[in-house]
């Protein structure tokens, strides 16, 4: 709670400052109109929240003052392409958009987009091995997911960083795993709202042991080994495997940390201090080192094309990877009851660690 109202308040903050700068309002004043919200279309434009009412069809240029402020005519100036130059800068972006899990990309009911390690990894060496690309961004937009599909993507990042300029965007979140892949970076670019950081590992055990007692739900389990079945969500975990399942989870983090410290060039001990699972915005996480500048996507192209010292006079072509694919067929399954309740529980009697926030943070 501590910490979710703590990012609502710097949120907050950020939408009253936008509103009270662009509408000529006081802090107070915005303050009073959110407060005093929803409103009409009639009632916003009575409160000085908008300038008129007009159908699409009605709008002109004098309704869009700014529209003249942005002159793209010199693009057209630009002639084109011509063969005998020499060739086209060529710029990667790649996204990565969604949760983070091992396997392909794809997408479910539960967990939306995934972001297979294997697709994105498969992806990260052919640009890396592509001579025709001089600089990669990296679009990040994930609440994060597994370790050690965080792992493999990083490894592919830290090996295509060696040969090629990588700047990291960030969309809404790039949080916890998310995070994890963003930090080798040679530059992270991020909007003050993005939701970051959140440097911290989450382990989940089950116990439904209980639940299936009330419904007549019969298990058994033969082993060998005694934490064989650790995973189990058919009884409690014992002492021992909790130390056990502790134990791993500090390593894990301390290997996060470490990755945090060296790519941003900050000390582990102040690293530690921002991290154990805390969530930034954009414009803290500035602050606090964990990003570089505020901007978007392009503002990201600009910064890689820089550092690939790019001949500005020769064109520049924009290669986006990779295409995310659907898949319908893990719901065609049918699954026992057991992994149908664990899948509604978010899979976590897997005993899989994740990099990921202990909460989902909507802005509405």
């Amino acid at each position: 709670r501590e910490q979710i109202n703590w990012l609502l308040d710097d949120l907050y903050g950020q939408f009253v400052e936008g509103i009270s700068t662009g509408r000529g309002m006081t802090t107070e004043q915005v303050k009073a109109s959110i407060d005093a919200g929803p409103y009409t279309s009639r009632d916003a434009l009575k409160a000085g929240l908008i300038d008129d009412l007009k159908h699409y069809d009605e709008l002109t240029e004098n309704d869009a003052p700014f529209a003249n402020q942005l002159n793209l005519s010199h693009l057209y100036e630009i002639p084109d392409y011509n063969p005998r130059w020499s060739e086209p800068n060529r710029i990667a972006v790649v996204y990565a958009d969604g949760s983070i899990m091992e396997g392909e990309n794809g997408s479910s009911l539960l967990q939306g987009k995934v972001i297979g390690s294997k697709t994105l990894s498969r992806t990260l060496r052919r640009v890396k091995e592509d001579p025709s690309i001089d600089g990669v961004v990296f679009r990040i937009n994930s609440p994060g997911g597994g370790v050690f599909a965080s792992e493999e993507i990083y490894r592919q990042l830290v090996l295509l960083k060696e040969k090629k300029p990588l700047v990291v965007s960030m969309g809404g979140v790039a949080a916890s795993g998310g995070y994890y892949i963003a930090c080798p970076g040679d530059e992270i670019i991020a909007s003050p709202g993005t939701i970051t950081g959140s440097i911290g590992v989450v382990m989940g055990k089950v116990d439904l042991s209980g639940l299936y007692d009330k419904i007549g739900y019969h298990t058994e389990t033969l082993k060998r080994g005694r934490h064989a079945d650790i995973r189990t969500s058919s009884r409690p975990a014992t002492e021992q495997e909790m130390a056990l399942i502790d134990s791993m989870i500090w390593e894990y983090y301390g290997d996060f940390v470490t990755k945090v410290s060296t790519w941003r060039k900050i000390d582990f001990d102040s690293v530690d201090a921002i991290g154990e699972g805390r969530v930034w915005t954009g414009r803290q996480a500035k602050e606090n080192g964990l990003v570089d500048s505020y901007g978007g996507l392009f503002d990201a192209i600009e910064k890689v094309s820089q550092r690939a010292r790019l001949d500005p006079r020769n064109k520049t072509e924009i290669a986006t990877y990779p295409v995310y694919g659907v898949s319908v067929l893990p719901a065609l399954r049918t699954p026992s009851l057991e992994s149908q309740l664990s899948s509604i529980l978010g899979k976590a009697d897997e005993g899989k660690y994740y990099y990921k926030p202990p909460f989902e943070l909507k802005i509405k």
